[in-house]
């Protein structure tokens, strides 16, 4: 038939799992929900585990009207207000937001309209240990659903 086939492109399969952290690091996993872009924003949610991945303390806050960033980063300015207060002085902060984060990798936030909660933020981490991951959505469930739970009131 001399019809020409079109090879598909295999996607590499990558694997979500936890790893023991070292004795005194804390992990921060934060997300956010949105209904629009902006719209209504539930707010955002958070939990912090110790090395052992066991849960030291969670969060749920309602941010109101906001772009997906801005609840985004809202959610982890909370989640790092939050870690601190449980204690925490050495952090690995996670998010799935690959945009918040390698801001934070490269310590500057080009939008203006974030550039308050962006201050706030870096003065949070003042003093703190941290290290700054990209989360895939996969590995960032616990947070995802404290966040649509605070969604749905």
């Amino acid at each position: 038939m001399d019809i020409p086939l079109r090879r598909r492109a295999v996607q590499q399969i990558q694997l979500v799992a936890w790893k023991q952290l070292p004795t005194g690091l804390w992990k921060l996993n934060v997300d956010s929900s949105c209904r629009g872009n902006p719209g209504t924003c539930g707010g955002g949610g958070g939990v912090v585990c110790d090395h052992r991945g066991v849960p030291v303390g969670a969060f749920s806050e309602q941010f109101g009207v906001s772009t997906n960033t801005e609840a985004k980063l809202c959610a982890l300015l909370h989640g790092v207000k939050f870690h601190k207060q449980l204690g925490g002085r050495r952090v690995i902060l996670e998010c799935d937001s690959k945009v918040i984060m390698d801001w934070l990798n490269a310590r500057c936030c080009n939008l203006w309209y974030l550039w308050n909660f962006w201050d706030e933020l870096l003065q949070e981490l003042e003093g703190l240990s941290y290290q700054v991951v990209h989360q895939f959505c996969e590995g960032n469930q616990v947070a995802d659903l404290l966040a649509i739970r605070c969604e749905a009131g």
